[in-house]
């Protein structure tokens, strides 16, 4: 249902867009895009080993050494940054979902001739944006 309910904001976002050629209407569609994709709750495939990983760094233990399976640095090092500044996962999510919807939005905006249209398909086609909810570290790569 709040798929359907971003779905269609864009839409709004697009018609306007095109009745007064403003730039804010994109700027509210990535906006959108950016809170639905970072205050999600147990939505991807990968969302509970991202809610475990960060549990066991936050208890010291190191997730390589747990499962046998190298973690990148640069996430490891990020989750530590936030737990020193006292922030719950939820802002790991958020912080990923800021990352890589505006590094799409600057790729779009380069490469697209309509960038309110390319968001909406970017929105519809599976696997580029639901695909960056399943696999934030790859999609934020």
């Amino acid at each position: 249902m709040a798929y359907i309910i971003l779905f269609l904001f864009i839409n709004l976002n697009n018609l306007l867009l095109a009745l007064s050629r403003k730039k804010i209407f994109i700027y509210f569609s990535i906006f959108f895009l950016i809170c639905f994709a970072g205050i999600r709750y147990n939505v991807g495939i990968d969302y509970g080993s991202y809610v475990k990983i960060y549990s066991l760094i936050d208890r010291g233990i190191s997730y390589e050494g747990m499962v046998g399976i190298p973690s990148e640095k640069g996430y490891v090092l990020l989750v530590k940054l936030l737990l020193v500044i006292g922030a719950e996962q939820q802002l790991l999510f958020l912080i990923f979902a800021v990352t890589t919807q505006i590094l799409i939005y600057k790729f779009i905006k380069y490469y697209s001739i309509n960038v309110g249209y390319s968001i909406l398909i970017y929105l519809c086609l599976g696997p580029f944006f639901l695909g960056s909810l399943n696999l934030i570290r790859q999609a934020a790569a």
